[in-house]
């Protein structure tokens, strides 16, 4: 009796949602002879990683007879860096923190305050390309899979209301 060399298989590439849970992101048909090993290939998604410890089943994966094998391959979600810095005329900035891929930001910047003058939020500078609109502030963004880094920017201008004595 010789063994069969078409016998069907799935393997299923699951990726990591922003919840934790694991969703089926593409599936492969394959083939291979009954009761030989099972063969498989990570791929490779922008903003995940391939995990090879939560593959199932585990060990040696044998293609079965009736073709009902499933691979299951999991890729967690990366984390990526949002740093903030203040620029001229900046008191505080909000939403440097790390983030998973995929997940949406919101960053804000708050201005200093002092007499004489009128302070105001300009504009976010670094990795505006992230942003669909530099001058917002709060802004809200996407996380790409890479660091972002922003600094915020303010202006400042001399008020013509300030009382004085003479």
């Amino acid at each position: 009796r010789t063994a069969r060399t078409d016998t069907a298989y799935i393997v299923n590439h699951n990726q990591e949602q922003l919840d934790g849970s694991y969703i089926v992101f593409e599936t492969e048909n394959l083939t291979g002879t009954t009761d030989e090993l099972a063969t498989y290939t990570a791929k490779t998604y922008e903003g995940f990683t391939f995990d090879s410890t939560l593959t199932t089943p585990t060990g040696e994966i044998k293609v079965l007879p009736d073709g009902s094998l499933v691979i299951d391959l999991y890729y967690t979600r990366n984390s990526y860096e949002v740093t903030l810095t203040k620029g001229e005329y900046i008191d505080s900035v909000s939403g440097t923190n790390t983030y998973k891929y995929g997940e949406t930001v919101e960053i804000s910047a708050e201005v200093v305050t002092g007499a004489g003058y009128t302070y105001a939020f300009e504009t976010w500078s670094g990795d505006t390309d992230v942003l669909s609109n530099a001058t917002s502030n709060p802004a809200t963004f996407t996380i790409p899979a890479e660091n972002v880094e922003l600094e915020a920017v303010g202006t400042r201008t001399a008020r013509t209301d300030t009382a004085y004595i003479v």
